[in-house]
């Protein structure tokens, strides 16, 4: 006789798991764990699309939850660019150390 699969996620509900792993997201950029971050952007994806997929039913408690994850999702957005912003800098300034660089080697 077959089992049914257990959901090993504290989620039944792929929406509320959605909520769940941005909000994993926002901590692992505020805590510069990058390479968590982009583990969990595949999840992230896979959830996605399975809502996509399969979209739940109207609910009022629905209309909330999207909302906090509009929210979220904004604020990812507003910290990768504020990272991105960050990076570019870095790269700059190591650009002019090689620039300099390259003007005493040829002195």
């Amino acid at each position: 006789m077959k089992t049914a699969p257990v959901n090993t996620d504290k989620h039944e509900n792929p929406v509320d798991e959605l909520y769940a792993l941005l909000e994993r997201q926002v901590q692992m950029l505020r805590n510069n764990r990058y390479r968590e971050f982009e583990e969990l952007i595949e999840k992230t994806n896979a959830v996605t699309a399975e809502i996509a997929q399969h979209p739940p039913p109207p609910a009022p408690q629905l209309n909330a939850r999207a909302r906090q994850i509009k929210k979220l999702y904004n604020e990812l957005l507003l910290m990768i660019e504020v990272e991105k912003d960050s990076v570019e800098k870095q790269l700059q300034k190591i650009a002019y150390g090689k620039r300099t660089l390259q003007v005493y080697q040829n002195k």
